[in-house]
């Protein structure tokens, strides 16, 4: 299998398991408010951006997941990321190498973990 396939299958098998986890709690608890999930999606490439976003925003629904309530972000750029990044951020696709012909700063994968290792100390 494709070394790209694989991780993207990997996030995708660790969101939908995620994802099953919040349901089973949000079962038991009906009663209490809905889950608020926070998705940020870090791509350079428009086209693929576009696809994560659009195949996230299809399984992350309230008609699928009905005890969760979804906000899912899209940046192009890591300094977009870092500049909008959430202290209550769940989860985050996050592409390594990004390209920002706006900018002369080199920002990757890795520079935004430190960003939001540095913002978001409970952050996992």
């Amino acid at each position: 299998m494709n070394p790209v396939k694989s991780v993207v299958w990997t996030i995708f098998g660790t969101l939908g398991t995620f994802l099953a986890f919040t349901q089973s709690n949000q079962k038991t608890n009906e009663m209490l408010r809905k889950k608020k999930i926070k998705i940020a999606i870090v791509e350079d490439d428009f086209f693929y951006n576009r696809t994560l976003s659009k195949y996230i925003n299809s399984i992350c629904n309230s008609q699928v997941y009905p005890g969760a309530e979804f906000e899912i972000k899209s940046f192009t750029t890591a300094h977009d990321a870092i500049h909008d990044l959430e202290d209550d951020l769940n989860i985050m696709v996050l592409d390594y190498y990004l390209f920002n012909p706006d900018s002369d700063e080199k920002l990757n994968g890795e520079d935004v973990l430190d960003a939001v290792n540095r913002h978001c100390e409970d952050c996992k």
